[in-house]
């Protein structure tokens, strides 16, 4: 990625082609429909960072939008709208050709460029008066808009700007002249003028008996006007637009022509600076409106404290799922979770039991984290880890797949296993569920070892009561947790303790219509 001069979230890779990605398109297609933020893999791919100071900044900015949401709101809100136009505008004319448009999005271009900066340089200057720029990023954003806005340059490109944008948008009417061939059929035709007020309609029979043909309105017809679609037929009308446009295309370029290269280093050596941040501006607004939407609900947001460099922990209290909000229209389930880096931890609970919601409430707060955002806990305490992993089998790929759902459970976790460097956040959801239990156990005891000895953050849920037990025997300092249930509903709390050896299917079952009652022969011979 070209380095430019400012960034919000202040991350370039200087070598992409060695930069390894936090998370592989592959995890990432497997959480991004729980990310209580929206992004794409490319925004996070270039954006996430694990560098401890790189965040700080990060969050001492989210620092400053979480206590004058509201300001910032209005002020992130207005620039996405204002600086998309602007993006959006050069887009357009990097493909247009040089005619009337082409002509007119110059102008366009000048007019949006100094809105831009004038509008920023004034939310921007009542903020400061509020005290709401206290990061170095806002403070450092503040003064190229300022610096900007007061060089005498842009004064004088914005007055001549505003002066074009004044002359193109009083435009009315257009005075043709036209050079008749003996038959009556157009020799030639051009502008004759172009005017501020509209034409008016005429008529000839009446200004010849009145005798006062010579001292008609400058600008009233002969005729009564005639609307031009309904007068001509289709070759006729494109030949009369087209001398039309180009003739207005040859008027315009001529007014602009002063200015052609001023525009053209709007675009390379001072717009660039400010188009690049569009995707930044998004993803900070974002941020803001999910703030403010939890607010609305009475949800915790916290921003993560760092640990002493001695510290590899991940500390969560009150930690909960948006997305789960949104399922059941209660309010936020909340829970406590640590661990540490060469720690194993297991989480335990039958099936629909809530252990993949808890997963991935640990999985969106450590993808937000690395890109800076808040995050939905009451306090968190965080280490920047090298990777994130989650494994779960999709089923998906499992139907499209001929082998068995064991060798691709195996392929997976040879493909997982590949990636690892050392300090990832590891998640594992249900592995080695596909063979029966006392098989499964052994085999999961296995590859849960040969994760500890990469030295990563390690959580692994499973229904298979005897791996609890398993693991206990050859990893005595595993940690145990489960999911509790309330009269055999998920309750989605994590309790410490393996829990009791129970299943939901059978309720399962009955909710979904499967039992002897439901499924009998009603209609015996």
């Amino acid at each position: 990625m070209e380095k430019h001069e400012f960034s919000f979230l202040n991350t370039y890779h200087e070598d992409s082609e060695s930069h390894t990605p936090l998370i592989s398109r592959h995890t990432f297609d497997l959480i991004k429909n729980f990310l209580s933020i929206d992004v794409s893999y490319e925004f996070f791919e270039e954006y996430a960072s694990n560098d401890a100071s790189v965040l700080s900044q990060r969050y001492d900015l989210m620092r400053d939008m979480m206590a004058d949401v509201e300001v910032y709101e209005h002020f992130l809100g207005t620039s996405v709208d204002l600086l998309s136009e602007l993006c959006v505008i050069n887009e357009i004319k990097a493909s247009a050709g040089e005619d009337i448009e082409d002509q007119l999005l110059h102008s366009k271009i000048l007019v949006s460029y100094v809105l831009w900066i004038e509008k920023s340089y004034e939310l921007l200057i009542a903020m400061d008066k509020k005290g709401v720029l206290r990061s170095a990023r806002m403070q450092e954003y503040f003064s190229l808009i300022r610096l900007e806005y007061e060089n005498p340059e842009f004064k004088k490109l914005a007055k001549n700007a505003r002066h074009l944008e004044t002359s193109i948008s009083n435009i009315k009417s257009i005075t043709l002249g036209i050079n008749l061939n003996p038959d009556f059929s157009v020799r030639e035709a051009g502008i004759m003028s172009i005017n501020e007020e509209p034409v008016k309609s005429g008529n000839l029979i009446d200004k010849i008996l009145r005798g006062d043909l010579l001292q008609m309105a400058e600008l009233q017809a002969l005729m009564p006007l005639v609307k031009v679609p309904h007068s001509l037929k289709q070759q006729e009308l494109i030949a009369f637009n087209q001398t039309v446009h180009q003739a207005l295309g040859r008027v315009f370029k001529k007014s602009l022509g002063n200015w052609s290269h001023h525009i053209s280093r709007l675009y390379t050596t001072k717009a660039s600076q400010f188009a690049h941040l569009l995707p930044e501006m998004q993803f900070l607004y974002a941020c803001v409106l999910f703030i403010l939407r939890m607010r609305k609900i009475q949800a915790s947001v916290c921003l993560p404290q760092t640990p002493s460099p001695t510290q590899n922990i991940c500390q969560l209290e009150g930690m909960y799922l948006p997305s789960l909000i949104d399922m059941t229209n209660a309010k936020p389930i909340a829970n406590d979770i640590e661990l540490y880096k060469g720690e194993i931890h297991l989480l335990y609970g039958p099936n629909h039991g809530g252990k993949t919601k808890l997963l991935q409430c640990l999985l969106n707060i450590y993808t937000l984290y690395h890109l800076g955002a808040p995050l939905p806990a009451t306090h968190a305490t965080l280490t920047p880890v090298s990777g994130i992993v989650y494994y779960s089998i999709d089923q998906k790929a499992i139907n499209g797949n001929a082998e068995s759902r064991l060798l691709c459970e195996l392929q997976e976790i040879k493909r997982v296993f590949a990636t690892l460097r050392g300090g990832e956040f590891v998640v594992c959801d249900e592995m080695f569920s596909s063979t029966q239990e006392i098989e499964g156990s052994q085999l999961a005891v296995e590859v849960i070892r040969a994760f500890r000895t990469y030295e990563v953050y390690f959580i692994y849920s499973t229904h298979l009561h005897n791996l609890c037990e398993s693991l206990a025997e050859k990893i005595p300092d595993v940690k145990v947790s489960h999911m509790t249930a309330d009269q055999g509903k998920p309750t989605y709390r994590l309790k410490t303790g393996v829990g009791p050896a129970n299943s939901y299917a059978q309720r399962l079952a009955t909710e979904n219509g499967v039992s002897f009652d439901m499924l009998k022969n009603k209609n015996p011979r």
